[in-house]
């Protein structure tokens, strides 16, 4: 596994932390409670990882919210999580090794990623005004001179 952290924090006990750093827009303020701890769960599940790496047992999200509110958040590390993640991300490594797609999920963003990627023109349907004539397919090669 590799992890590359945005910084390491050293305190004068000589103890080090990890320290990721986040923007947010204001609308999500929410979710950053520093006296609960709490951030969203992709950022803390993302220090979880570079902790498994480092081998350390603490790290900090520090967020900008809106542009001048900043939150910091310490998370410890939670060898539980951590194993079901190597875990998880075993899994998936073994699939992309073997040439196995990973199992699609159901949200929108993955639709629209597969439909973008596996589209063929023949699945576009176009829908043309009403004021233009319907034209005829035709199945010979269109020759100069020719009408359709």
């Amino acid at each position: 596994m590799l992890a590359n952290p945005d910084r390491f924090l050293i305190f004068s006990d000589g103890s080090v932390a990890i320290l990721e750093v986040k923007t947010t827009d204001w609308r999500l303020a929410d979710q950053w409670d520093e006296r609960e701890g709490e951030a969203p769960v992709h950022h803390i599940l993302q220090l979880m990882h570079r902790l498994a790496v480092t081998g350390l047992d603490r790290g900090h999200l520090v967020c900008l919210v809106g542009g001048n509110d900043l939150r910091m958040v310490e998370v410890h590390r939670d060898n539980q999580v951590i194993a079901e993640m190597v875990d998880g991300e075993q899994a998936r490594w073994d699939r992309i090794c073997s040439g196995d797609a990973p199992p699609t999920d159901e949200t929108t963003s993955t639709t629209e990623a597969l439909i973008a990627r596996y589209r063929h023109p023949e699945d576009t349907t176009i829908e043309f005004p009403a004021d233009v004539a319907l034209v005829r397919t035709r199945r010979t090669p269109f020759r100069s001179g020719s009408t359709i």
